[in-house]
């Protein structure tokens, strides 16, 4: 009996620890196709910064060791920044129109 509930414990653990390296993966997924759109459109302002690009592709290789933490940190901060470059290219084209 002890091993038949020793058993079960392990393969739910084992089953928990899957759905969540899964779910994190999902999320990874997602961010970074966010992130990818955002540089487009950053891209196309011709705003986009120099290291954005860098920070998603280690955030794909982080991806590739199944470091999900790493990966969705990295491809978070890809898309911010690409966020931060159109902001900032809409500013500049504001300041500009003043002068």
């Amino acid at each position: 009996m002890k091993k038949l509930v020793g058993a079960v414990l392990v393969t739910a653990l084992l089953a928990a620890t899957g759905c969540a390296a899964v779910k994190q993966g999902l999320e990874y997924e997602q961010i970074a196709a966010q992130a990818k759109s955002e540089m487009a459109k950053a891209k196309a302002k011709n705003y986009l910064w120099r290291d954005t690009k860098k920070i998603l592709g280690k955030a794909k290789k982080a991806a590739k060791k199944d470091d999900w933490t790493t990966a969705v940190k990295l491809a978070t901060k890809a898309r911010d920044q690409a966020i931060m470059a159109q902001k900032q290219a809409d500013e500049q084209a504001s300041a500009k129109a003043v002068f």
